[in-house]
């Protein structure tokens, strides 16, 4: 089983910014494909090492206040330790039912300690706006 992790970045004038908001487009109750996500992380259980399509989001209201010139795109290949972890790792719930939810423990695979040990390998495009 392969594990992924896409990562979106915006370049302006040859820097990163983090002034905008990439998202996946979630999946939706009327949606044929069980495999599609909201998550940047997600096993390859649908497509199994074939070529898979994934779409990304990017908010845009405020894209007429800079001149974007590039998007990177990251893909990374990543260890299954790495996917428990940035699966436990999620935001915990805010608001009247924050005293009713069971506490986030997050996964670690160090023994008599904390954190994680975990690989990648990563390719990046970049998409000329």
């Amino acid at each position: 089983k392969n594990y992924y992790f896409v990562e979106a970045t915006l370049i302006i004038n040859g820097e990163a910014s983090s002034n905008f908001n990439f998202w996946l487009p979630g999946k939706s109750d009327f949606s044929a494909d069980p495999c599609q996500t909201d998550e940047f992380f997600f096993p390859d259980d649908c497509f199994n090492g074939q070529n898979y399509s994934l779409k990304l989001g990017m908010e845009t209201k405020s894209l007429d206040q800079e001149i974007a010139q590039d998007v990177e795109i990251s893909v990374k290949g990543i260890s299954q330790d790495y996917y428990e972890y940035l699966k436990s790792n999620r935001p915990q719930p805010e608001g009247f039912e924050v005293p009713f939810t069971e506490p986030n423990f997050i996964f670690s695979n160090i023994k008599n300690g904390y954190g994680i040990f975990g690989g990648f390998s990563e390719n990046k495009i970049i998409i000329e706006i």
